[in-house]
C-alpha cells in the first residue's frame, strides 16, 4: 500500500468518526459540521479509486431524483441552492455505492489482519463513533458537567449526536459492526462482551422506542441467518439483557440517580396529526410534488384547518417526504422500488448458502441497514449525511453480490470523472459561502436583540453564488418593519417561512404583513402560528408588532 493510499485511509477514517462525535450544532445548518466530515471521509476513503463498476438501480433512481428536481426548478418550486444540494447529495451517494461494490471486490484480497480494507474501516468508525457517544451519554444520563466536548443534555442521552433516536440507531449499527468483527475473528471474548454490554445499555438509555423496535427486529433476522449462528450465543444475550434492563429501566435509572425516565406509550397524537396534514398536502399536489424540501409549504397550508402538529420540516416518514416533494409518480415509483429492493436483499442473505467472506460481508451490510430503514418510517435520519452515505456504501456492498451491476465504458467513466470533480469544486464553494453566512445569521439574530452603533454593526457577505435559501434567510431576519417594506420584501418572507419553517420567519413574515396593511393574509399567519406554536407563539408575535409599532394597523 502507497504512503498517500495509506495516510488517505487514516485520515477518512479520523474524519469518519468525527462526523459521529463533533458536539457543535450551529444554526442555520446545524448538522454543518458533521455532514462535511462525513462527505470528506467518503471521497479520502474513495481515494480516486476509480469507477469501473456502478450499482445501476441505486443510480438510476437517483438520477431520477436529479431530473425531476432539475424540472421543480425550472418550475419555480425550489431554489438554486436546494438544486445544487439534491445534485451534490446524488454525487456523493452514487460515489459511495460504487465505493461499497469496489470495497467488496477488493476486501477479497486481504487475507491477513495486517491488512484492513475499506470495509472494516467503515465498520470500526462506526464503532468507534458509538463507543464514544456512548460514554457522552452516559454522563448526560448522570448528569455529569458538560465541558466543550460534550453537548449538552436536556434530561435524554443523545451523546454528541444531539438527538436520542439518532444515538439509539448508531449504537444499533455498532452491534452490527461487533457481530461483523466477531465473524471476522478480530474482536472476540472480554473486548466482545464489554463493548456490546456498554452499548445496549446506553441504547436503553436513550429512551428509544424506534430503537426498541429496531434490536428487536434486527435480532430475529440474525436468528434466520446461518452464517451468524456462531454468534447467536451473545447476541441473544444482548436482547434479553436490552429488555430486562428496558422493563425495570425507571428502577435502574433511579437507584443510579440517572435522568428521569420516558413513558413508552406508542406514536404521539401529533404524529398522526402531521401524517393527516401530509396526506392532504399529496391530494393537493400529487403529480409534480410541493417541491424538495418544501415540506414547510405543504404544513402550513393544512394546519389551521387538521391542527395538532408541531411545525416540520419533514414528514417522519420517508415514502411521505418523497411523495410531498417529488409528486406521487416519482416518489411513489421510487418507495416502491425501495421496498422490494429490501425485502429481496433481506430474503436474498438470509437464504444464501456459503461462508465466503463476500457473502457474510454482504449479510452483515444489509444488517446494518435494517435499523436505518425501521429509523426512516417513523423519523428522517436520510437528511443527514452521517446517515445517507453509510447507508448507501453498504447498499453498494449488498448490490456487489447481485447481477445488477454494470461495466462502464471509458467515455462514460470519463463523463462520471468530470461530475466528480464539478462537485467537489461546488462542495468547496457551498463550504465557503455557508461559513460566511453562518456568522451573518448569529449576526443577524444579535443585532435584532440588541442596540448596535451604526460604526459597530456587522459586515454582510456579498450575495451567494449557491446558497439562495440561506442568503434569504439572512436577508429577512435582517430587514426589520421599521424599514422600508416592499412587495418583494414580502414575498421574500413569505418563501422563506415556508422553506425555514421556524417561529423566527413565520413571525418576521406576519410583521412584514403587518407593515403592508395585508390583514386578512397577516391573520392567517397569526392562526398558522398559533397552531405550531400556541399561545407562546403568539405572544411572540405580539411582542414584536409592539415593538415595531404595528399593533394598531390591522385592529
Amino acid at each position: 500500500m502507497s504512503y498517500f493510499k495509506k495516510y488517505s485511509q487514516l485520515t477518512a477514517g479520523v474524519f469518519l468518526v468525527l462526523m459521529w462525535v463533533i458536539p457543535d450544532h450551529i444554526s442555520p445548518w446545524n448538522t454543518f459540521l458533521q455532514e462535511a466530515f462525513a462527505c470528506a471521509g467518503f471521497v479520502l476513503l474513495w481515494g480516486g479509486g476509480g469507477v469501473t463498476l456502478i450499482p445501476i438501480r441505486i443510480y438510476i433512481c437517483l438520477s431520477l431524483l436529479a431530473v425531476i428536481s432539475i424540472v421543480q426548478y425550472f418550475l419555480g418550486l425550489i431554489g438554486l441552492g436546494d438544486l445544487v444540494f439534491l445534485i451534490l447529495l446524488s454525487a456523493y451517494c452514487c460515489m459511495s455505492s460504487s465505493l461499497g461494490i469496489l470495497s467488496l471486490i477488493e476486501q477479497r484480497d486481504c487475507v491477513n489482519y495486517e491488512n484492513i480494507s475499506k470495509i472494516d474501516i467503515v465498520f470500526l468508525t462506526i464503532l468507534l463513533g458509538a463507543l464514544i457517544n456512548s460514554v457522552v451519554g452516559l454522563a448526560q444520563w448522570q448528569g455529569v458537567e458538560q465541558g466543550m466536548f460534550m453537548y449538552p443534555s436536556k434530561g435524554r442521552v443523545y451523546g454528541n449526536i444531539a438527538q436520542p433516536n439518532q444515538l439509539a440507531t448508531l449504537l444499533l449499527m455498532a452491534l452490527v459492526s461487533l457481530l461483523y468483527f466477531d465473524i471476522n475473528k478480530k474482536i472476540r471474548g472480554l473486548w466482545l462482551y464489554s463493548a456490546s454490554v456498554i452499548l445496549v445499555f446506553t441504547l436503553v438509555a436513550t429512551q428509544s422506542r424506534t430503537g426498541a423496535l429496531s434490536i428487536t427486529i434486527m435480532a430475529v433476522v440474525v436468528f434466520f441467518i446461518k452464517d451468524f449462528r456462531k454468534s447467536l450465543h451473545w447476541v441473544s444475550i444482548s436482547l434479553l439483557l436490552y429488555w430486562a434492563i428496558f422493563i425495570k429501566w425507571a428502577d435502574i435509572s433511579n437507584f443510579f440517580g440517572g435522568s428521569a425516565a420516558r413513558e413508552f406509550s406508542g406514536l404521539s397524537t401529533t404524529r398522526y396529526k402531521l401524517w393527516e396534514q401530509m396526506y392532504a398536502a399529496i391530494s393537493e399536489k400529487p403529480f409534480i410534488g410541493w417541491g424538495w424540501l418544501n415540506l414547510g409549504a405543504a404544513q402550513q397550508n393544512f394546519t389551521v384547518n387538521i391542527g395538532g402538529a408541531e411545525n416540520m420540516d419533514h414528514a417522519h416518514n420517508l415514502f411521505l417526504d418523497l411523495m410531498i416533494w417529488f409528486g406521487v409518480p416519482v416518489g411513489g415509483v421510487i418507495a416502491i422500488a425501495l421496498i422490494f429492493w429490501m425485502v429481496r436483499s433481506l430474503h436474498g442473505n438470509i437464504i444464501a448458502k456459503g461462508n465466503e467472506k463476500s457473502v457474510i460481508t454482504s449479510q452483515c451490510a444489509i444488517l446494518l441497514i435494517l435499523p436505518i430503514a425501521v429509523h426512516s418510517m417513523l423519523e428522517y435520519p436520510f437528511a443527514y449525511m452521517y446517515f445517507m452515505l453509510p447507508c448507501v456504501f453498504f447498499m453498494g456492498v449488498v448490490e456487489g453480490n447481485t447481477k445488477f451491476l454494470k461495466l462502464i465504458s471509458s467515455n462514460f467513466k470519463k463523463l462520471i470523472w468530470i461530475f466528480i470533480f464539478l462537485s467537489l469544486v461546488l462542495s468547496v464553494v457551498v463550504g465557503r459561502e455557508y461559513l460566511k453566512i453562518e456568522n451573518d445569521f448569529r449576526a443577524s439574530l444579535l443585532e435584532e436583540q440588541f442596540y448596535t452603533k451604526d460604526d459597530e454593526l456587522h459586515q454582510y457577505a456579498s450575495s451567494s453564488l449557491i446558497l439562495s435559501q440561506y442568503q434569504g434567510l439572512v436577508k429577512v431576519l435582517r430587514t426589520t418593519p421599521s424599514s422600508d417594506i416592499d412587495e418583494e420584501n414580502v414575498e421574500s418572507a413569505r418563501i422563506i417561512s415556508k422553506r425555514f419553517p421556524w417561529l423566527i420567519t413565520m413571525r418576521q413574515y406576519y410583521l412584514f404583513l403587518l407593515k403592508m396593511g395585508k390583514c386578512d393574509e397577516a391573520k392567517n399567519q397569526e392562526l398558522i402560528i398559533e397552531s405550531f406554536f400556541g399561545r407562546f407563539g403568539i405572544l411572540k408575535a405580539e411582542e414584536y408588532s409592539i415593538k415595531y409599532n404595528l399593533t394598531g394597523i390591522c385592529n
